[in-house]
């Protein structure tokens, strides 16, 4: 009798231990990583805590009532004085939180725009749509996966942020020659092409930052992209050349931020090969399309 009482209060400690371990599952930009970039750093570069917390608030803004049309409350954690060199989403208690921190914003490949995806990117897990990171009845069924959410984070919410915010900064010239020459390929409009360089030159800004975490030599290129193709759809982070080569899809598809999205149907807002639009679709080394 004892031995069953206790048999019982373990399984009932475990079951509420894995509840709670679920609750506080996190979707995180980059791998889990020991690099910690303090305040004060004298090594550090990136953005000030003011463009920190300018460019949350500006996200957070318009996308609210975005997050509570799916059913969720927006949180946004600002921990600017944690030295942590990665960001998460995570939802508990009907809460969708972003959680950002300042040692990710303080690292030297980091700029404002660049940080703008990051927040947005993070976002994408609450709202990206399909494909999800984990199927089944796993703790992360609610996260859009890593690959999705990039996607979403420059083509839908990066996209609607430089719309509402421009920098001021004159895009045109030798020096974007070739972010000018793959942005016309999709735009025609000269702010339209305005908007998809800035996201290519955000995509550029984490790219450097994923490269510079895996300790590689060689950064991604826009005109260089990954060869592999998956067998299945990969819910993980993609390496730093087939995330950058996410962003550039991102920045070239032409669809507009307001289309309805679908948690389980993944061409609903995105551009798709089996709609001809290659050239802004998911790419094939991460993404999983059924038709293929």
């Amino acid at each position: 009798m004892i031995k069953g009482i206790l048999i019982l209060a373990i399984l009932i400690a475990f079951v509420g231990g894995a509840r709670a371990h679920s609750e506080h599952q996190s979707a995180g930009f980059v791998e889990e990583n020991q690099l910690s970039i303090p305040v004060g750093d004298k090594a550090a570069g990136g953005i000030t805590e003011a463009q920190f917390n300018r460019v949350i608030d500006r996200v957070s803004e318009l996308h609210r009532d975005e997050v509570t049309d799916a059913g969720g409350e927006l949180m946004v954690e600002r921990k600017w004085s944690d030295g942590t060199v990665n960001a998460y989403a995570k939802q508990k208690n009907g809460k969708w939180i972003l959680a950002m921190f300042g040692g990710l914003a303080r690292h030297p490949d980091i700029t404002e725009d660049g940080f703008a995806l990051v927040v947005c990117h993070e976002l994408g897990h609450h709202i990206g749509g399909a494909p999800k990171k984990i199927k089944s009845n796993t703790p992360l069924y609610w996260a859009s996966n890593e690959g999705q959410s990039d996607q979403y984070g420059l083509q839908r919410c990066l996209r609607k942020y430089f719309n509402s915010y421009s920098n001021g900064q004159s895009y045109f010239g030798r020096k974007f020659e070739q972010q000018t020459r793959l942005c016309r390929k999709s735009w025609s409009n000269s702010e339209d092409i305005k908007v998809c360089i800035r996201g290519l030159l955000a995509g550029k800004s984490v790219g450097n930052l994923f490269t510079s975490l895996r300790n590689l030599s060689q950064a991604p290129g826009y005109e260089t992209p990954s060869k592999e193709i998956v067998s299945r759809t990969y819910d993980g982070h993609p390496m730093p050349q087939c995330r950058l080569d996410t962003f550039v899809r991102a920045a070239l598809c032409t669809h507009d931020y307001y289309q309805r999205l679908s948690n389980t149907d993944a061409s609903k807002g995105f551009c798709m090969r089996s709609n001809g639009e290659e050239r802004g679709a998911r790419p094939l080394c991460w993404y999983k399309p059924s038709d293929l």
